[in-house]
């Protein structure tokens, strides 16, 4: 049958203040090592390491050190970690996993301290990150609620006073009854995106996390897939000819799909009254398609066009087409 019985380990048992008088007591002569032993309870070999290191003018370290593995940070820096982990759980920024990896990874190389991190990922391994969450428990992962950057930024004292002053004010002025009040919430308006786990503080009743407020101008930038070009001198030669021959070939193109929206334009014109009906579609008049999108108006020719093909940088309502403005 197996043993019943429990190993107790007693590797690193002894007390540091035991060892500094086992130390100071060999050193001066006062007894053996084997005495020392005996007499304060300490590991021979333990003993026996350290009085070699200080009689060849090395540091020896007093407390208890099981293995050979060190921890990347002190105590120091993993409490200046810990408190920017708390400063950004309070500004609504928390730090995910990945996050605080890569941030460990960057500290560690700008403090040039020995680590084993993986260098190619550029990232912490999970072995710290487990012993991190261990040494400070109050810090766990959780899943942030979702919050808005408008509603972070305008929940403030003043905005509400300016809220509920406004409220009064109206509620006396037109006296609503109760039945015509209403409550209008953003069901189905999302402004705010999913997010993944978090590091934030235990004993919050909810982690938040700010979330961006999403740029159209970004989607239609992606829609329109322009090509990137460098800055030149304008009067240079060889730039300025490229510009010309680009127009002249653009100039090109213009005219045939003008010219093909014509042809399709008098073949309907000469069709019967059933196929007119069926093929009366507005064409542009740059490019000529007749698909179905944003319109404007020239005001000289009064021909239509896309808003997307007419370059539109800004609304407006006056727009002149690239051939009207040609002509003048």
């Amino acid at each position: 049958m197996p043993k019943s019985e429990e190993k107790h380990n007693k590797k690193g048992c002894w007390t540091e203040e035991n060892m500094k008088h086992a130390m100071n007591d060999v050193l001066m002569g006062k007894i053996s090592i084997r005495e020392a032993v005996r007499v304060y309870d300490v590991p021979k070999s333990s003993l026996h390491d350290r009085i070699n290191k200080i009689k060849k003018g090395k540091e020896a370290n007093v407390p208890p050190k099981l293995g050979r593995f060190e921890l990347t940070f002190s105590e120091k820096y993993e409490e200046e970690l810990l408190a920017h982990i708390r400063q950004l759980d309070s500004m609504f920024m928390p730090l995910s996993k990945k996050e605080f990896l890569k941030l460990a990874y960057d500290l560690a190389v700008e403090l040039r301290l020995p680590h084993r991190f993986n260098k190619t990922k550029k990232l912490a391994g999970k072995d710290f990150y487990y012993g991190f969450l261990k040494r400070h428990p109050e810090i766990a992962l959780r899943v942030p609620e979702s919050t808005s950057m408008m509603r972070a930024v305008g929940f403030n004292k003043p905005q509400v006073d300016l809220f509920f002053s406004k409220l009064v004010e109206l509620m006396e002025k037109h006296s609503f009854p109760p039945s015509r009040i209403f409550n209008a919430d953003e069901t189905g308006v999302s402004s705010v995106h999913d997010n993944c786990k978090v590091m934030s503080v235990k004993g919050k009743r909810q982690a938040k996390k700010l979330s961006p407020i999403p740029d159209a101008s970004k989607r239609r930038l992606a829609t329109r897939k322009r090509k990137a070009e460098k800055s030149q001198i304008l009067t240079g030669t060889p730039y300025k000819e490229s510009l010309e021959e680009k127009q002249v070939q653009k100039n090109k193109k213009d005219e045939k799909k003008r010219r093909k929206c014509a042809k399709t334009l008098n073949l309907d014109q000469s069709s019967t009254s059933v196929q007119a009906s069926v093929s009366s579609v507005t064409c542009c008049i740059l490019c000529g398609e007749s698909f179905e999108e944003d319109w404007i108006q020239c005001e000289k020719c009064k021909g239509w066009a896309h808003e997307k093909c007419a370059d539109l940088e800004n609304a407006t309502f006056y727009y002149e087409c690239d051939k009207c403005m040609q002509v003048q």
